[in-house]
């Protein structure tokens, strides 16, 4: 059994389950971790969990979140899309 917590796990710069280490849900994290809305640590939280955990919680929480939050959430969801298409049109370039 790992004895890290999930910000330890995850590398979060804020360690948001500092009060539940070892048993804080992954979906109370998350909106911990959108709650307070840094870029680095959303980032690393939809890394780690990916969008489909992240998304319907965030969906959830949006009407209360900051504009400032929703667009940094949203930035992150376009560079990874814009990402997921580089890495598809790569598989189809023919060798030079």
């Amino acid at each position: 059994m790992s004895s890290l917590s999930l910000s330890q796990k995850i590398g979060t710069s804020f360690p948001y389950d500092w009060s539940n280490p070892s048993g804080m849900t992954e979906e109370v994290f998350i909106r911990l971790v959108m709650t307070r809305g840094l870029f680095k640590d959303m980032l690393t939280t939809i890394r780690y969990m990916g969008f489909e955990r992240v998304q319907p919680i965030f969906d959830d929480m949006e009407p209360m979140l900051p504009a400032m939050t929703k667009q940094v959430y949203g930035n992150i969801k376009i560079g990874y899309q814009n990402a997921q298409s580089r890495i598809a049109a790569r598989k189809y370039e023919k060798p030079v």
